[in-house]
């Protein structure tokens, strides 16, 4: 029988208990202390039969049991505490590590970088004429030009839609840039994590959403979601003539493949549309915007004379490169609807 004194080294026991955590033999007990009320008599027997022999008999086998289930508990909390004490110091550690010279130059920048953008921010909002003011810029005369030779300018009929892909492509252009930037960070952030995630999390995780189960939603899905994307086209084509455009358009139609997505699951939803073919779709719709409106610019600016022809005003081929424009940014945003949904979908299933 193993006997730990009170007096022993702690540490030792410890890593004894923490070798050995699995199979903790039941002798392990603390010696009868000498005030025990269980001590030996004047002929070496105690009071429950334990003679100098060392023979016990069923009392002492009921200390034992009662008396090793503490000592563990007790050795166990020890344990973790070293161990927490442990992280703490390498934390701590981690935390209080002298930075490289990069590292000191690059928070400075950052700080003084900081400083400087709020500071033009505060002198502009300052410097903004007062609301109300003839001189603010909803009342000088860029409004009136928009309204007054928006249609004769532009072609298109759709007021809204001639100013954001004409009078300021290149902002819709910015905006765009925007929407592809942010779908390609969030493939590269996801296999990074995917990366460096364990063995025995990819087997038990295989990424591909189930769908819904349930047959009713999965028939009004069959149903309508051609009518769907059908009308987001038409919003899309139509945008240069009624309230529309490729943003709305581009949204409805991003809708239609979601709830595709949510409904069939990711197997059924990929034979038709796939983020990675939506990468190459929204690449190819910025570059044709690009090209498009670089053209325009060279050959249509303000001041010099268009060769382009902005066609009859009303008529589905009207207002010069609205309409090839209009495509681009739909695609570009139904694209990106749906990448994002289907990424972050497929990766938490």
């Amino acid at each position: 029988m193993k006997v730990i004194s009170d007096n022993g080294d702690l540490q030792h026991f410890i890593d004894w208990v923490d070798a050995n955590s699995s199979d903790i033999p039941p002798e392990i007990v603390y010696p009868p202390k000498k005030d025990d009320h269980h001590g030996h008599d004047d002929h070496g027997h105690d009071d429950h039969g334990h003679d100098d022999h060392g023979h016990d008999d069923h009392g002492h086998e009921e200390v034992k049991v009662e008396t090793t289930t503490p000592i563990v508990e007790e050795v166990h909390k020890e344990v973790e505490k070293e161990d927490m004490v442990a992280e703490l110091k390498e934390a701590t550690q981690e935390d209080t590590r002298e930075l490289t010279q990069p590292e000191v130059w690059y928070r400075f920048g950052a700080i003084i970088g900081g400083i400087l953008i709020v500071a033009m921010l505060l002198i502009t909002v300052a410097n903004l004429p007062k609301f109300g003011s003839p001189e603010a810029p909803a009342m000088n005369e860029v409004a009136i030009r928009y309204l007054e030779k928006g249609l004769s300018e532009t072609g298109a009929v759709n007021a809204v839609t001639g100013m954001i892909l004409d009078y300021r492509a290149f902002d819709t252009l910015g905006e765009s840039i925007v929407l592809f930037t942010a779908t390609i960070t969030v493939i590269f952030l996801l296999q990074q994590k995917e990366r460096n995630h364990d063995e025995n999390d990819k087997e038990a995780c295989d990424g591909n959403y189930k769908g819904i189960r349930s047959l009713p939603a999965k028939v009004i899905v069959k149903i309508t979601l051609p009518f769907i994307i059908l009308y987001g086209i038409y919003i899309v084509l139509n945008g240069h003539l009624s309230p529309g455009g490729g943003f709305s358009g581009g949204a409805i139609i991003g809708g239609g493949l979601v709830l595709n997505h949510l409904v069939f699951g990711q197997r059924l939803s990929e034979q038709f549309i796939t983020v990675k073919r939506c990468t190459k779709y929204m690449a190819i719709g910025l570059f044709v915007y690009i090209g498009l409106k670089t053209y325009s610019i060279l050959t249509g600016a303000n001041g010099i004379h268009s060769i382009i022809p902005l066609g009859t005003p009303g008529s589905i081929f009207s207002s010069g490169l609205i309409f090839p424009l209009n495509i681009c940014v739909g695609i570009v945003v139904a694209c990106t609807v749906f990448s994002l949904y289907s990424l972050f979908t497929d990766w938490n299933s």
